[in-house]
């Protein structure tokens, strides 16, 4: 009874109490009619309860994120090749200098496992922190000084601060190391994004090797909560539609 009470109180728990109740009155009072209306309004309010429910995104985002897997020959190249890592977003309306505060979730987890990685491992190579959302902001450049302060030389670091999107990455980063000279390459970046990066950067040539677990959103899920509508679900399955969609149009534009 708990576990109800703390869903249904929560916003999408609250919204989904009162859009049943409309319907089971609407039901009850008109017969559920105009047949046509009705069904219309059941058809959404059932996707939307199961883009919602954590059963569902959690099992879809596991799926993506578990979606490829580094070939053999990774176990060898890995600690020499470039350490490539993708910059995700940050919040430019933030006035603070703080760079914990100014990235997004998604790059500070990136630049944080970036460190445990050239800490903590035989990493050996060079490290290239690629993209841009704000000129004013450079994200790979916020990325990179918390890579400073966490002990990485910065004689390590190249950054690439011109790209502005996952295929801009891939072909700067193709034009920094060229394909012939260096064949392989280590890529860093969400979990989520893995798949779409890595076949992108093997669309040109590369031997891509990518880390695994980083930013990694899918969790267990656990009944009865995991069939009941929640914010965190949605978050999910807006990763993995995101994803999807994106997928299909590097596709059809032929970037994989």
């Amino acid at each position: 009874m708990d576990i109800l009470l703390d869903w249904a109180i929560q916003p999408v728990g609250f919204v989904a109490c009162l859009w049943i109740l409309a319907l089971g009155l609407w039901a009850v009072a008109y017969g559920a009619k105009p047949k046509l209306a009705f069904v219309s309004v059941c058809l959404p309010t059932s996707i939307f309860w199961l883009l919602a429910t954590p059963g569902f995104s959690n099992f879809t985002l596991n799926k993506l994120e578990h979606a490829r897997d580094n070939p053999a020959v990774c176990e060898s190249v890995m600690p020499t090749a470039p350490l490539v890592v993708l910059s995700g977003g940050l919040d430019k309306y933030v006035k603070s200098n703080d760079p914990y505060r100014i990235l997004s979730r998604d790059s500070l987890l990136r630049a944080l496992h970036a460190v445990d990685l050239l800490r903590n491992s035989a990493m050996t190579g060079p490290v290239y922190i690629s993209g841009s959302v704000s000129h004013e902001r450079n994200p790979s450049e916020i990325m990179s000084h918390i890579l400073v302060q966490n002990g990485v030389d910065s004689h390590r670091i190249v950054l690439e601060t011109a790209s502005v999107s996952t295929i801009d990455s891939v072909a700067a980063i193709a034009e920094l190391l060229p394909v012939d000279q260096t064949p392989a390459i280590t890529v860093l970046t969400s979990a989520s994004h893995t798949l779409r990066a890595s076949l992108a950067f093997e669309q040109v040539g590369y031997t891509v090797c990518h880390i695994d677990g980083v930013d990694t959103g899918a969790s267990p899920a656990v009944l009865p909560v995991s069939l009941l509508p929640y914010l965190s679900g949605l978050v999910r399955s807006d990763r993995v539609v995101r994803e999807a969609l994106a997928l299909l149009v590097y596709r059809l534009k032929g970037y994989l």
